[in-house]
């Protein structure tokens, strides 16, 4: 595995390339490239806010700029980019300062933010790729972004796609790259979206338009580096290319798969809504019979979205799946996945497994918001709010009485609010004043089911679901699911 060793590199120099003999013309000869992004930002974006870029200052991240700044003052829409700056490398300081250079140069307000402390010894990219979507989810909050721009491009997406398939990825995983998609981070990345503008472009387009436009950009020393896994499947496809096959080919396998998946989504969200009972304290009551009868695959994929609902882990493992698949057969209870299949009152229950993950207390100040246990979004308006399971002792709890409706298994695992180390309430059954809760199942089963925004009539009928739960109380007059994304159902 690569150590620090090989990000010692010069520091990148910008290049400035001329369209040769031999050079592919990409998308000179079609559709502008102005146009064509402009149009796709157009039916990316939704609303009016503003949008972030992921800027590196390499040839896809800058064309991306450019664009995007364009469209930006097309639309009068807000444009702002981030610079991660690794720091991996020696120089790599210069190096996103000159990438931060090109977004003022485009009138685009830009931010530097540097990692701190030194290479991990092995998974540099693993690393590098999870800070930078962390850094990138904070700085959409900060500005109030909802979607954030990144310059994938069709060869990208080839070379996604040829890794998955090496590493025996199944017809979901070969999907890759769609060119919208949910923030791959949770719960960092809830109500957050990646773009990606430039997917249907390829890379030799790109610098061609770049150097066509007299624009030059920044070349990583790491694209070179053959210890990282991307780039050998790069050289692979190169050679591949050279002897008549056309890596980018493969970028169409994902857009194939990607329709197939949405079919295959789509009916395992009806079947989902056929066969739950959202409650909202966070269990689901299930249907055992209307499940066994589906087809395995489509039976598949809508457990695991409602093992996601009451988990608080979008898509769940396969194994843990198949245990609950299994127990669902089986009649028996099962655990797997953060999730536990039980029996209670005659029904099986679907509810959160007691002990799986750590399910500690977080404090809360007031006017301050988190989500506990992936699960519940928590608004504080009181001094010293803790939130956390609500234990196996519950004796001094005055609603008590309520938890008589919840499944013995579930109920240690309840979200309950302490102050003072008090139970103050129990989130989904009863709230104090100035204290928000949202059940963030409905997102988490949009984000394991669909793998761009849900479709209206699933928004409509989870918020339907949700109504006919009763759980209506003290603080909100009915429960809702904000906005268009199914952000949560709130209580």
């Amino acid at each position: 595995m690569p150590d620090a060793g090989p990000f010692l590199q010069p520091v990148p120099q910008r290049q400035r390339r001329r369209a040769g003999a031999g050079q592919p013309r990409g998308n000179a000869d079609r559709v502008p490239l102005g146009a064509e992004t402009a149009a796709r930002l157009d039916t990316l974006v939704a609303g009016n806010g503003p949008v972030l870029i992921g800027l590196s200052g390499g040839a896809d991240s800058r064309t991306l700029l450019i664009l995007a700044a364009r469209w930006g003052r097309m639309s009068g829409r807000a444009v702002h980019a981030l610079v991660c700056d690794h720091g991996f490398r020696a120089g790599s300081a210069d190096e996103a300062r000159r990438a931060a250079s090109m977004a003022e140069a485009e009138g685009v307000p830009v931010r530097i933010v540097r990692r701190e402390g030194s290479a991990p010894p092995s998974g540099v990219q693993a690393v590098a790729r999870q800070w930078r979507l962390t850094e990138l989810a904070h700085e959409a909050r900060r500005i109030g972004a909802e979607t954030i721009l990144l310059g994938h491009t069709r060869d990208d997406r080839a070379e996604t796609v040829w890794m998955r398939l090496t590493a025996g990825a199944d017809l979901s995983g070969l999907s890759a790259m769609p060119p919208l998609s949910p923030h791959p981070l949770w719960p960092e990345g809830d109500g957050l979206w990646i773009a990606r503008p430039l997917i249907d472009q390829t890379r030799a387009g790109i610098r061609h338009w770049l150097t066509a436009q007299g624009h030059d950009w920044l070349d990583d020393p790491s694209n070179d580096n053959t210890d990282f896994t991307r780039v050998r499947v790069r050289r692979t496809l190169a050679r591949l290319r050279s002897a008549g096959f056309e890596g980018t080919r493969l970028s169409e396998v994902a857009e194939t798969t990607g329709v197939i998946e949405e079919g295959l989504s789509a009916a395992a969200a009806h079947l989902l809504l056929e066969t739950i009972e959202l409650h909202p304290w966070g269990g689901l009551r299930l249907d055992r019979d209307r499940l066994n009868a589906a087809s395995a695959g489509i039976r598949r994929r809508a457990i695991a979205a409602a093992m996601a609902m009451i988990s608080g882990v979008p898509l769940p493992a396969p194994r843990g799946v198949e245990a609950i698949v299994s127990g669902l057969a089986s009649g028996q209870p099962a655990t797997g996945g953060g999730a536990a299949l039980t029996h209670f009152k005659g029904k099986f229950w679907l509810v959160r497994e007691p002990g799986r993950g750590a399910l500690g207390a977080s404090s809360l100040s007031p006017g301050e918001a988190g989500v506990w246990d992936g699960r519940w979004r928590v608004t504080s308006g009181l001094e010293g709010l803790d939130i956390g399971p609500l234990g196996e002792d519950y004796s001094a709890y005055a609603g008590r009485g309520s938890l008589e409706r919840v499944p013995g298994l579930a109920r240690p695992t309840l979200p309950a609010l302490r102050q003072g180390g008090t139970v103050l309430a129990v989130a989904g059954l009863d709230t104090p004043g100035g204290v928000r809760t949202g059940w963030l199942g409905p997102a988490l089963a949009a984000r394991t089911l669909f793998a761009g925004r849900p479709p209206a009539w699933f928004v409509r009928a989870m918020a339907l679901k949700a109504g006919e739960t009763g759980s209506r109380n003290s603080s909100s007059d009915a429960p809702y699911l904000r906005g268009p994304d199914l952000e949560t159902l709130e209580t």
